[in-house]
């Protein structure tokens, strides 16, 4: 990010339903230093700001289907950040309240028609200074003052980026290989005492000499940056193996750790390096940060000048996990009490320092070795769906197996999901992939690639604990997934809240509209039972149906033996 702004950097975009005014505007504006883009509605402008900059905006307000100031809401909501607006309109003063309106939309200033050359650039002069200068604040708030690389705020969004086109390479690159991180966390030791002996001045110029050596050191693809006083961080992009990460660190250390000159003294730097890796170590850009932090922790416990990979001292072997995890499944009715499926949920009792499978499921993520966590799942899944007796006159069966988004990454699970799939198939159980960690994703995430990709196999899915936090519309219209889960928070209040009702109301009816099934999870009582069918839920799950069982005792009771209708429960 170059703290000058340039033509090119500055984009204006005018909004016009009338070509003659556009091909006018772009005429006043040739010798403004910005590049200037067009739309001929409002939709196209919105479609175009959707993936592309736009630092000022130039908006008629009179347009056919969506007005300016209809256009310039639906901006404030959409963008958190929203460009200015110069709102240009032919009514002016003649409509009562128009300016008015224009204003509360998000205007910054306001133009009569005709536009008039001197008064379009003299307003327009004002907002590209004013962006100018907001350009050069966020700069200069995302960079280190004294090392001039760059800091926390800027490092964080950087590696959320970098982390985000790792996982989007991986998932993409299906059939072997990928594009993983390393992150090198950096202490220089006895730092401190530097700055007793020689002052605060010596200890800056050790600080500026070692940014300015790492720079030098790393690829432009890289990232350097300072995170404050003497901790440094180093993303090392697009690596084929961990091996790679340790050579660099090495070099790093060979070169970084050379003495600073500072008026005639040879100030000496040491160093301690911790290394991260993803996916070894962590499924998300937070888990890598910390992952890197334990590593240096981990390299400065054992002295000064250490180089240290991640390594996980309190690990849970596979074998100790695959005899505390178990599976159960819980029945999934419809609204006719009619069994039509069931949940997959894995248990855990017994095992060493973990008391439920969350606790589980974190150990193992942050350990580095998710993997042995979802391999055992899914040989218990295997195993128990290979006891299920083949049956193609059976009525056809859900089965909902639990998956984060994020861990449909690699290849080794996109593989076993399908394996899994083809074994239910055999039985007409049809799977559903039930997806977690989608509540701050766009529609056009990366995340979604190795989603789409198993949709395209056949296998369905269902988005889970929607009304928790929010309804994704966005997603749901985009993704056509064939079932929505009303989320057990919602659930649980939705015959005495108000709210709860409405939102699972409107669950509902957006579900129908896209084409998917409604399902509601945590169902307690008959109160919320009732409220539940009157809304159109399709299909229910919780403790006053009946409770997780396990897997085997399921398919004995709802699989080889189905009843009708099974009437264990009052509600029923």
């Amino acid at each position: 990010m170059d703290k000058d702004m340039s033509k090119d950097d500055l984009v204006i975009l005018v909004v016009d339903d009338l070509q003659a005014n556009l091909y006018a505007m772009q005429q006043m504006l040739l010798n403004v230093d910005a590049t200037i883009k067009t739309a001929l509605s409002a939709e196209e402008g919105l479609k175009y700001m959707l993936n592309n900059p736009v630092h000022i905006l130039i908006l008629d307000y009179s347009m056919p289907q969506m007005n300016g100031a209809e256009m310039a809401e639906l901006i404030r909501l959409q963008f958190s950040e929203p460009p200015p607006i110069l709102f240009v309109t032919a009514h002016g003063h003649n409509v009562p309240g128009l300016e008015k309106l224009c204003y509360q939309s998000g205007a910054i200033d306001f133009i009569e028609k005709p536009v008039k050359e001197e008064i379009l650039l003299a307003k327009l002069n004002v907002l590209i200074r004013l962006t100018t200068q907001q350009f050069e604040l966020a700069w200069l708030a995302r960079i280190d003052p004294l090392t001039q690389i760059k800091n926390r705020l800027s490092f964080n969004d950087e590696l959320k980026q970098n982390f985000s086109r790792a996982k989007r390479q991986s998932t993409t690159q299906l059939k072997g290989g990928n594009s993983p991180l390393a992150l090198l966390a950096f202490d220089l030791d006895d730092f401190k005492r530097i700055n007793d002996e020689f002052g605060h001045d010596a200890g800056d110029a050790v600080l500026v000499s070692f940014a300015e050596r790492l720079n030098d050191l790393v690829r432009e693809s890289d990232l350097v940056a300072r995170l404050g006083g003497d901790e440094f961080m180093v993303l090392l992009t697009n690596i084929s193996m961990a091996e790679e990460a340790e050579v660099v660190a090495r070099k790093i250390m060979k070169t970084c750790e050379k003495p600073v000159n500072y008026n005639g003294l040879d100030l000496p730097i040491k160093l301690s390096i911790g290394i991260a890796l993803f996916p070894q170590h962590a499924s998300t850009d937070l888990e890598l940060l910390k992952a890197a932090d334990l590593a240096l922790y981990q390299a400065k416990s054992k002295g000064r000048g250490v180089i240290n990979i991640l390594v996980d001292n309190n690990n849970i072997e596979e074998e100790e996990l695959a005899k505390h995890l178990d599976l159960n499944c819980q029945a999934v009715f419809n609204n006719t009490n009619e069994v039509v499926g069931g949940e997959i949920l894995a248990t855990i009792e017994g095992l060493k320092d973990i008391n439920n499978i969350r606790e589980a499921i974190n150990h193992f993520k942050q350990s580095g070795h998710v993997d042995i966590f979802e391999r055992v799942v899914s040989e218990k899944l295997t195993y128990a769906i290979e006891t299920i007796a083949e049956d193609n006159n059976r009525e056809k069966y859900l089965i909902f197996v639990n998956k984060n988004l994020q861990d449909l990454l690699r290849h080794e699970d996109i593989e076993t999901l399908l394996d899994i799939h083809k074994l239910l198939k055999l039985r007409n159980i049809e799977m559903v992939i039930d997806i977690d960690g989608w509540a701050h994703l766009t529609p056009d995430s990366h995340f979604f690639n190795s989603l789409i990709y198993l949709m395209n196999q056949g296998i369905s899915t269902c988005l889970q604990d929607v009304g928790e936090k929010h309804i994704p519309c966005h997603l749901i219209a985009k993704m056509k997934f064939e079932y929505i889960k009303i989320s057990c928070s919602v659930v649980a209040t939705i015959d005495s809240d108000e709210l709860s009702y409405s939102i699972a109301n409107a669950i509902c009816q957006i579900a129908h509209a896209s084409g998917a099934k409604v399902v509601a999870v945590g169902v307690e009582n008959k109160e919320q039972s009732e409220c539940l069918k009157s809304m159109g839920c399709d299909y229910f799950q919780g403790n006053v149906y009946d409770r997780p069982i396990k897997f085997d005792k399921f398919d004995f009771r709802y699989i080889h033996k189905r009843p009708e209708i099974f009437t264990k429960n009052k509600v029923l």
